[in-house]
Parts: structure tokens; sequence; C-alpha cells
């Protein structure tokens, strides 16, 4: 039966070793009847290659089995044989799209079996991946399903890894781009003897490869590490992962599981967060899980070929099911889901040219761990996209982060890109319905990007449940896996810190100043005051004057006009000499110093940003967090009148002791949680418009 034949060589294992070192020069021709299909490039210097090669055919004789020879590069000499494996297509069938195992054999070759057998070691084995497809009058049929030797991994596709693959596969520009983040793995196994393992993880899509960072001596590796592969549809739909484990002292390591993604099962442009099985590649038992699971972010986006083509009437029927999704009547049908922000890419302004050539810019979006991007316009600084983004969100906390970047068409390389400007904004500062300009900043977000007024036009919708983002406020605050800065020492930042620990303490002197001034009578009318009114608080108090106090506060607040001075005095504060911190840095002596000052640095902001955030929660600077924290004093202050305190205490203690016998041990501080929602100064600063 005439079809057509996607086959694709993942990897070898165990091969045998043909030269002096024990090792060997692995390569695999390809061949149907006396047709030489396809020539693996060579891995130098490994009895476990990775190739990751994929090629079609057009298949005329399915009886006809296809012939995998190993071959060991062997310069100048005759490459040696290693093997051969023989795969029947009959077994296979046709509209099938297997994952395969398959056994070297010495073949016809006596002396390689008699080396073999000398040294009672088998020839190893190679492992495929091949998908047979019928053609009917020049079409080819989509599968619905990739299936595995065994069945019993939860990895399935909806079409074969090449069915649609076109004569145009040459083509330069990629369908989209792949960005995965690879977050953690659990439960890995050593590969020899031994408690633990240096383990890295190599990713391949197509030509594109990446490496992750090793962590060493451990099972459960966190690398929290991104990549961005261009994806070309059709030539390969597979995202390869195998982990490794590094020997130390030199480049040689050991793989100790894989795994895969089939980019056809995903949907574009939503981020999703995978948990995959890790397989066994040390056992000639193909597919047989091991109780690891690595966790990756997969995301598609940067299509060329999407047409955003909407009528009015589908827009208000998707604006009417948004607003009974999210509609107070239906609050506690899904807690989780919060809310839903849709933000519409217009066009940008104003970029800053290139010196040499011409830019292309596109647009990164990112909310808490969801990362999507526009498509690349070629040679302008006045790009318009006109692309829709659609994000779920479980917390009206986060913020939209919109940055441009330049496509320097390096398919080989990775981020970073050259940033043409960017802008953050608070979910709960946009603007819902308004397509608005903002000015672009640059990576510090404290100065305008360069270029000739560089803006961005955006289209922004958010629509949520305020009861459900209340219900969020002291849950623990989402982690963002991918780490896209190295801590590393900075004198500038160091001195930035000291300073805002400095105007801390300075707030604090001057409210102990002010307590000692009532106590020692600098004002006889404001001391004479406080002598009658503390008194009778001490005499007459009761719990529920405390968020009585601080209501208090919140409505003076309210009522004081907010004061900008204070924030224009800080940033003339951040002003630093970088031409002295240059000098500091490239002195060998300030190394020590650097490493055991970074952590007072860190320790400084973190504590600086805490008091800020305190002080934000009472001065309105974000309304919606200091209203929320106002009704819920008023709530408190209403329920502590009419309970006791005795009985407030009772429950408490009560439940700490349910807690410690049912053994849970996920408790979280609530107000630490609150605290981490409420941005601090710097971040403040960041949203700002310029």
């Amino acid at each position: 039966m005439e079809g057509r034949v996607d086959i694709k060589i993942l990897c070898g294992k165990d091969l045998f070793g043909m030269d002096f070192s024990g090792k060997s020069d692995p390569y695999v021709e390809v061949f149907h009847g006396d047709k030489k299909l396809h020539k693996t490039a060579k891995k130098a210097n490994t009895l476990n290659p990775e190739w990751n090669e994929q090629f079609s055919f057009h298949l005329m004789d399915q009886s006809e089995p296809i012939i995998f020879k190993v071959l060991d590069r062997d310069l100048p000499d005759k490459d040696d044989f290693m093997g051969e494996a023989h795969l029947d297509l009959t077994a296979l069938g046709i509209n099938r799209s297997e994952e395969v195992s398959l056994p070297l054999t010495a073949g016809d070759d006596d002396k390689l079996a008699r080396k073999a057998e000398k040294k009672h070691k088998s020839l190893g084995f190679i492992i495929v991946r091949i998908c047979t497809t019928d053609v009917q009058d020049g079409s080819i049929e989509k599968l619905d399903f990739f299936t595995e030797t065994l069945g019993t991994s939860s990895m399935k596709a909806s079409m074969p890894f090449s069915s649609m693959m076109s004569n145009s596969t040459g083509r330069s520009d990629p369908s989209g781009m792949v960005h995965i983040v690879l977050v953690q793995a659990r439960g890995l196994m050593p590969s020899d003897v031994g408690n633990t393992i240096n383990s890295f993880c190599k990713v391949s899509l197509g030509s594109g490869n990446r490496k992750t960072k090793i962590i060493p001596d451990s099972l459960n590796p966190k690398w929290r590490q991104g990549f961005v592969i261009p994806w070309f549809e059709g030539q390969d739909d597979y995202i390869e992962m195998f982990i490794h484990d590094s020997k130390t002292g030199g480049e040689e390591s050991d793989q100790v599981g894989r795994s895969f993604i089939n980019l056809r099962e995903l949907k574009q442009d939503i981020s999703h967060n995978l948990w995959l099985p890790i397989k066994d590649s040390s056992d000639n038992l193909l597919n047989i899980e091991k109780d690891g699971e690595l966790n990756a972010i997969v995301t598609i986006s940067g299509l060329s070929d999407i047409k955003e083509e909407v009528s009015p009437k589908d827009e208000e029927e998707k604006e009417e099911k948004l607003k009974e999704r999210f509609a107070l009547s239906n609050t506690f049908s899904n807690l989780e889901d919060v809310g839903q922000l849709q933000v519409k890419v217009v066009q940008a302004t104003g970029l800053c040219p290139e010196f040499i050539g011409k830019r292309n810019p596109f647009a990164v979006l990112k909310v808490g761990n969801s990362r999507v991007q526009t498509n690349s316009c070629n040679g302008t600084i006045k790009p318009e996209w006109n692309r829709t983004f659609q994000f779920d969100i479980k917390d009206v906390y986060e913020v939209l982060e919109v940055a441009i970047f330049d496509d320097e068409g390096d398919r080989d390389g990775d981020f970073p890109c050259e940033l043409l400007g960017k802008i953050q904004i608070p979910l709960l500062n946009i603007e819902s319905g308004k397509e608005r300009w903002y000015r672009l900043k640059d990576h510090s977000l404290r100065n305008s990007a360069r270029g000739e007024d560089p803006r961005i036009l955006i289209r922004m919708k958010f629509i949520f449940n305020s009861v459900r983002a209340s219900s969020c406020v002291f849950k623990p605050k989402t982690i963002k896996y991918e780490e896209t800065q190295k801590q590393e020492f900075e004198m500038s930042k160091f001195k930035h810190n000291f300073g805002r620990m400095m105007r801390v303490k300075q707030k604090c002197l001057l409210l102990k100043q002010t307590i000692l001034n009532i106590f020692e009578w600098h004002n006889p009318f404001v001391s004479f005051c406080a002598l009658i009114v503390i008194p009778a608080i001490i005499w007459h108090f009761d719990v529920w004057m405390i968020p009585a106090f601080l209501l208090l506060f919140l409505t003076c607040q309210i009522l004081k006009p907010l004061d900008n001075a204070n924030q224009e005095e800080e940033d003339g504060d951040e002003e630093v000499d970088n031409q002295n911190d240059r000098k500091m840095s490239m002195m060998e002596t300030l190394e020590m110093l650097q490493q055991k000052a970074l952590w007072m640095q860190e320790a400084m902001g973190e504590v600086a940003g805490a008091i800020e955030s305190l002080e934000n929660v009472f001065n309105f600077s974000v309304p919606f967090i200091s209203w929320f924290i106002y009704i819920f004093f008023l709530v408190v202050t209403i329920f502590l009148y009419f309970a006791p305190l005795r009985l407030l205490v009772l429950i408490w203690v009560v439940n700490r002791f349910r807690k410690g016998l049912m053994k849970n041990r996920t408790d979280t501080n609530e107000v630490i949680n609150f605290l981490s929602r409420v941005p601090d100064n710097e971040e403040l600063k960041n949203y700002r418009e310029l």
C-alpha cells in the first residue's frame, strides 16, 4: 500500500565501544531496500548518543523492512560497523505512530559478533519514533492518537509528528516560538552506585538544542530555567527532554531518564503547566515509567498566520458569558476562577532604530507564570501586531508586564534579545475597555526607553469577581518559576537598600520622638488631652478597639490628600556614581566582600520592602487593598464587640490542638501572605507612568 513514513531517530543506549578508549563516535544510516534514506550526524566519544533527527520518505513497498545501521566514525580508516536493526513495517501497519526500541545485532559481521561475545556485552539498542500515513489522492490522513509500545503513558497526541509536513518544510521562518520553563524534577534515580546525582536537562526541538544549569547532589533538582526555541510545524512537533548525571571533573555524563511533549496536543497562546512521567532508558523494555516526574511550563505563541476576525455579535455573546461567569451570584461555583484579562497589543512607535541594519520587534506579555509573545514585524521601528491574548487570572494582585524585544534572527541562540522598552501594569490599575498609549521604560523601569518618545498602544479588558479576589488575599502568593535574573552583588543596589533602611529608621525615630514629646509636655494642650484619653482607653480597653483604631487611622488617610513630595524626594536619592562602582568591581579584593555582603543587600531589601508594604496598606497607594482592609477591620470590629476575648482564645487553642492532631504542617502566616500582595515603594515607582 502506498503511503508516507516519518521517522525520528532519538537516541542510542549502551552501544558497543569500538575505539581503544572504550568509546565510539556513532552515527546512523537508514536504508529501505537498496536506497539510502538518511544519515545522522556523528556524536563524538559516547556510547549513549542523542541524535534527535527526523526525516520522511514516500513508501511504495511496505513488505520491505527499514534497516538502521550504526557505524563508528573512524578517520582516516574505514568506519567500523557497530550493529544493525530491522524494522518490519507490516507489523506496524498503516496510519499508526509508535515509539520503539530496536536491539542491535551483528548481522553478517562475524568479527563483531565474536568481539561482543568475548566481552560478554550486547551491542545496545536505538530508540526511534515512526509514523506511517496512508496517502489517498495526494492527501495525507491525520491521525487521532499517538500510541506507545506498552500503552502505559498518559501522553497522547492528536496528530502524528509530521503529518502536516509539506513540500515547503525548508522554509526559514518558524511557524511559532515555543517557550519552555524547566521547573523541577522529582524522584530521579542515580545512574551508578550512589545516592545522588549532579543533574541537568537537555532540551531539543528540531535543530534547536538547549541545556539547563547543573544542580549538584540532588535527586529532586529545581532548575527554574526558561528557553525559547523556534518551532517549524510539521518538521518536528516533539520536544525531547533528556535528564543527565554530570560526572565531576569532566564533560562526560550519563542519561538517567527522558520525557517528551507533543506540541500538537497543546492549545496555542496558553501556558500549560505539565507534570511529565520520566522514562528509563537504561532497560531494553521501552516506555517503562519510573517513579520520577518532570515539571515543565510550555507555551506556543508568536504564530505568524493567525487571523483575528470576530464579529460584533460573537463579541457581545462572549462578553455576556464572561459577565455571567464572574457575576456575584456565581461566586461560589469556582472560587479559584477569579477573573479574565484580555490584552490586545495594537502597535508601537518611536522605537530606537538600529545603527546598522533594521529592527524586527516583537512583544512579550507576562502575567504570573503565563508568557506569550507576538510575531516579529520585520524591518520597522513602528510595528503593528494587532494580536489579542487572554489570561485566566487566579490572583488580581498580579502584574502585567509588556516588553518589546528586537528579533536578531539567531535561531540557535536564546534570550536575552535586545530590550527596546517595557512597562509593568498592576491588574488593579487597568482601565478596562480603554485603548491607551503607554510610554516605554528601560530595564530599570525608572527612565524612558531609548528612541523618539517610544510608546505602545494597548487595549485591555479585565473582569473579575471581587469576592473571589478577596478570598485569595491570605493565601500564599504564586511563585514565579522562571528565574530571569541572577542574584549578584551590586554596590549601587547595596547603597540604595541601605538608604531605604535609613529612611524607615528615620520614620521610626520620628514616631518615637512624637510619643516622647507627648509625655514630656512639649505641647501642653496635646499632653493634657493625652493624659485624659490614654488612661480612659486603658481602663475601658477591649479587643474590638484595636481594629477600631486602625479604622480611624484609615479614615484619616481617606480624608488626607495624597502627597507626592516624598516620592519625588526619594527619586532624587537614587542617583549614584556608576563610574566609582565600575572601578570597585574591577578590584579583585572586593570579590570576598561581595559574597559576604550579598545577603546583607537582599536582607535589607526584604526588610525595607515589608515595612513599606505595611505602610502602603494604610495610605491608599493601592485603593483596592486599602478598601479591602478597611471593610475587613470593620467586620472584625463588630465581631469582636460581641464576642468575648476568652471565647476567641479558646477557639484558637482548640484549633491549634486540632491541627496538631491531624498533623497539618502546611499552615502559613496569613499576615505575611497578605503583605506579599501589597507593593512596596519600589514596585509603585515601577508602575508609575512617565
